[in-house]
């Protein structure tokens, strides 16, 4: 009897070891997710401002948090001509999808994959069109060929996307990958490079370059880049004419590879040129 009373208790203790064996792997495993947002860690993180001396402030954890989410996938934008047979109409019927889908992110690799994703396919929510003619213009092939719009390797427009909703497609722009996505000479994409590739003229009726992308309501372009630009706490601020300019003079955005649009004095615009290697 005391043989099997060992044996039972050294079975339970081999059972305890391997379950907290097997939940020290799975936890060595499972991705440690860092806080995006820190009250404490932001605290003396920007720079004072010249001549104010004051921090930039941000919002609080619990603002943060609590903000509403835009999760919606996005598909790309083809070159009239180049759409898969059916996908426009797919568009139509498959409705607001999500873009990622926290739950089913369990490894680094699946973290990486949704970063992947939302780099590249993420829009700009409150740039979103429904405006009939500007998708009927998109969608062109006399419209893109008149322009000369050039055609990515992979067959799509470059910087715009497709985003289902419940008001039925939207027209978009491509967020983070829109400005920082190059292809190589092979027609592979290089994420995080500077792009190389223009996009289409109606890039221009979806948002104002340059500016900010959250305008407020009633402002004209040439506000909305002096919001974006100006220097309002020193004297002579060069960019003050930018108050008052109106379409096409305040918009000048640079799609040069390697060249970032500057204002330093409103009406004259200087492009600086950011090095960089591949």
């Amino acid at each position: 009897m005391k043989a099997q009373a060992n044996a039972g208790i050294g079975c339970i203790l081999f059972l305890v070891s391997s379950i907290s064996l097997l939940a020290q792997t799975i936890a060595a495993q499972s991705p440690r997710v860092p806080k995006v947002w820190d009250e404490k860690a932001l605290a003396e993180w920007a720079t004072p401002v010249a001549g104010l001396n004051l921090r930039p402030a941000h919002f609080t954890e619990k603002e943060y948090y609590s903000a509403p989410v835009d999760n919606v996938r996005t598909y790309p934008v083809y070159y009239p001509g180049h759409e898969p047979e059916g996908y426009w109409e797919f568009l139509q019927k498959v409705g607001p999808q999500p873009l990622i889908d926290s739950d089913k992110l369990k490894t680094d690799a699946d973290w990486i994959a949704a970063g992947q994703r939302v780099f590249e396919e993420l829009d700009v929510p409150n740039m979103r069109k429904w405006v009939p003619k500007l998708i009927e213009a998109i969608r062109s092939v006399e419209m893109q060929q008149q322009a000369k719009t050039p055609m990515a390797p992979d067959g799509t427009l470059f910087g715009v996307r497709w985003i289902p909703t419940a008001k039925g497609a939207a027209l978009g722009l491509t967020n983070c990958g829109g400005c920082h996505t190059r292809y190589l000479a092979d027609g592979r994409r290089l994420n995080g490079a500077p792009a190389n590739v223009g996009g289409p003229r109606q890039i221009g009726r979806i948002a104002f370059f340059a500016a900010s992308v959250l305008p407020l309501e009633g402002d004209t372009p040439g506000m909305a880049y002096y919001r974006n630009y100006s220097v309002p706490w020193i004297d002579n601020d060069g960019h003050e004419q930018l108050q008052k300019m109106e379409l096409p003079h305040s918009v000048v955005f640079s799609a040069l590879p390697c060249v970032t649009a500057r204002f330093p004095a409103g009406e004259e615009v200087f492009s600086t040129l950011l090095r960089f290697r591949i």
